[in-house]
């Protein structure tokens, strides 16, 4: 019989670049929260521990669109650089699950500034003329999330 207790692990995905400017996303319309540090976007998120390869795949697909309707939003490109999870609290069999899935965490050579400097010229030059406070309202990405999450299937994930 299982526990009602059941260990979690908090996985981050590092995402370049965040809202390049003096405005920050917030917004809480999925597991994933974010935190925006304008350089780099942030997204917590925690799993069961016993979580299946499905639902891990799942959510990397849900934080996909997510990152998809921040574009449609403000016309920047972002990649997921990594995943950084706590693999202290993970069994052998979870961590290989965890990095099956997510892939090895960042390495001390990957610092902010490095990861930083390649992501930043992806901001380009059709934002310079918008306002240094900009993000999109939390309702126009969530209405792109729901429009992408309901056109956008991947069948061999269902």
């Amino acid at each position: 019989m299982k526990s009602n207790s059941q260990k979690k692990t908090r996985v981050l995905a590092v995402i370049f670049p965040g809202s390049a400017n003096n405005g920050r996303y917030n917004f809480d319309f999925s597991l994933w929260k974010p935190s925006d540090q304008s350089r780099t976007l942030r997204f917590s998120r925690e799993f069961d521990t016993e979580s299946d390869d499905h639902t891990l795949l799942r959510s990397v697909l849900e934080l996909q669109k997510i990152i998809l309707a921040l574009f449609l939003t403000d016309s920047i490109p972002r990649k997921i650089f990594c995943f950084e999870y706590d693999g202290e609290n993970l069994s052998l069999e979870h961590k290989v699950k965890f990095c099956r899935v997510f892939g090895p965490s960042r390495t001390f050579l990957e610092t902010e500034e490095v990861i930083s400097s390649k992501s930043f010229p992806r901001i380009g030059l059709s934002n310079i003329s918008r306002s240094m406070d900009f993000v999109a309202d939390q309702s126009v990405i969530k209405s792109w999330f729901e429009f992408l999450s309901n056109s956008i299937t991947f069948s061999r994930w269902h």
